[in-house]
């Protein structure tokens, strides 16, 4: 199904992109993280069938992630690790083909980090809420920064270090969060330290 969906999207009009865009449902965790036939078939695409899908639905992807995450957040939906979509390839694509520069990085990145910060200090009702809320907001800076560092556009100037250092501290404040899901502060840790 995969082979013919994107096989599809890459020759259908700009309205149909849109309108693909507009009603995928992100919303779909990937199984046990093992890479599903949707990311596999969305990488084996030409160049120009990828640039033609992603220049026509990389911004609406990136909208509905986000607004997916601020309900799940509001919700205070049990996450207690990275999340990661059934659609990570394609997230992960229109994440490196919106960020256009370093500069660009740069204010994303930062912008995620503020986010976090806000959270790791306000109020929550229950601490379950809290560990939804951090590994919501840790997940999008995880997928910032695999983005940032495979399209090879980050640069640690002062602020982008002083974040990944609230970061850590955020990490390693909230070990207990990680229990289950080790693997994964140790690659978010790793990816982080190789940024400085």
């Amino acid at each position: 199904m995969a082979v013919a969906l994107f096989s599809v999207l890459s020759k259908v009009s700009r309205e149909a992109l849109k309108r693909f865009a507009q009603t995928i449902n992100l919303d779909m965790m990937l199984q046990n993280h093992k890479e599903n036939i949707v990311a596999w078939e969305f990488e084996r695409l030409s160049d120009t069938s990828k640039k033609y899908i992603l220049e026509n639905i990389s911004k609406d992807i990136l909208e509905n992630w986000n607004l997916l995450f601020e309900k799940k957040k509001k919700k205070h939906e049990n996450l207690r690790e990275i999340w990661f979509s059934g659609y990570f390839s394609l997230i992960l694509n229109s994440l490196q083909y919106d960020l256009k520069n370093k500069e660009e990085w740069k204010l994303s990145f930062l912008n995620y980090e503020k986010i976090l910060e806000k959270g790791m200090y306000a109020w929550y009702e229950k601490t379950t809420h809290m560990c939804c809320a951090f590994f919501y907001d840790i997940t999008q800076i995880f997928y910032i920064v695999l983005a940032g560092q495979e399209k090879q556009i980050i640069e640690a100037d002062e602020s982008v270090t002083q974040s990944i250092r609230k970061i850590q501290l955020f990490i390693r404040r909230h070990e207990d969060y990680w229990k289950d899901h080790v693997k994964q502060k140790i690659e978010l840790e790793h990816r982080l330290e190789a940024m400085l």
